[in-house]
């Protein structure tokens, strides 16, 4: 019985552009994972390298390739088109240039499973994982990307996730009651994995796998990437570019608006309130948003984060 014929419980989503150096080794270690049940669904951006003719050399009835042909859109609504067409009991994301470990599905799912037994089968259930940080050629920077940047992954409830996110995307699994319940790409989110906590932990559960499940890999061309939060030279850094990190948080406000105005049918009177008072940060003066911020305890996890939000927002 050959992979198509077979049910494939999980499907891994990817989104490839330009990423010929290193998704080869990422397709590698999906593919020789010690949970075999799985359905890899590729979606090139429009590389312009060698990409593409990489995928297409991959022999394997578990692959498929997805092409945009609308133009480059981005990691971020590449994700969303992917996951728009999926309607599976699991669904996994990955980042090209990172590395999986042998056992990342088997025990991620085995997380998913322990969750829906306490929780039921119906319940929109979220779990992620650990990260090891390694430069490019995959040397360890750290065992722990929670402690390199000192991210406290318990930190998930509704107003805490507003204000910092802790879900790094490459490790996600969601149940299909959480796909179910993204209609739409949102018209106003920071990344993926943000959002999808966010309608996690408002309708549902997030699990957590402590062990590192990833080598995520750290390079010249890092969307996002990692950054040592125990250097205070890199938190002085981000006053110096006060600019940039301003239109972080009006992003982050605009992202809380939207996921009001998305689910206020659907959102607990609580919940409806936190969201609309951190998008309402957006149209006030800084005395305003100091107060919201401490009315609705808006904070970030660490020292460092809290003082450089007060003094940026």
């Amino acid at each position: 019985m050959n992979g198509k014929e077979r049910n494939m419980p999980v499907t891994i989503l990817l989104a490839t552009y330009n990423s010929e150096e290193y998704a080869g080794q990422l397709i590698d270690s999906i593919l020789f994972q010690t949970m075999q049940d799985f359905k890899l669904l590729v979606r090139d951006d429009g590389s312009t390298d060698g990409t593409v003719k990489m995928l297409e050399q991959y022999d394997d009835d578990r692959l498929t390739i997805l092409h945009n042909d609308t133009g480059l859109r981005g990691a971020q609504d590449n994700f969303f088109s992917l996951l728009l067409g999926c309607d599976d009991d699991y669904i996994m994301f990955a980042d090209a240039d990172d590395v999986w470990m042998p056992d990342k599905i088997e025990r991620t799912l085995n997380c998913m499973h322990a969750l829906e037994k306490r929780h039921g089968q119906s319940c929109p259930l979220l779990v992620h994982t650990d990260l090891r940080v390694t430069d490019r050629d995959l040397r360890i920077i750290s065992n722990s990307l929670f402690h390199y940047q000192r991210i406290s992954p318990r930190r998930t409830r509704l107003h805490q996730l507003l204000a910092q996110n802790v879900i790094t995307g490459c490790t996600v699994m969601i149940n299909r009651p959480l796909r179910e319940l993204v209609r739409s790409q949102p018209a106003n989110s920071v990344m993926h994995d943000w959002w999808l906590g966010l309608v996690a932990t408002s309708f549902g559960r997030i699990g957590l796998v402590r062990n590192p499940c990833v080598l995520y890999r750290q390079h010249d061309n890092n969307q996002i990437g990692a950054s040592n939060a125990r250097d205070w030279s890199v938190s002085v850094g981000k006053l110096y570019r006060k600019q940039e990190m301003s239109r972080i948080y009006i992003d982050m406000f605009a992202q809380a608006s939207c996921f009001a105005e998305t689910y206020r049918d659907s959102l607990r009177p609580r919940q409806l309130r936190v969201c609309r008072a951190y998008g309402l940060m957006a149209h006030k003066n800084k005395g305003q948003r100091l107060s919201t911020l401490l009315r609705y305890r808006f904070y970030k996890n660490t020292l460092a984060r809290n003082v450089g939000q007060l003094l940026i927002i």
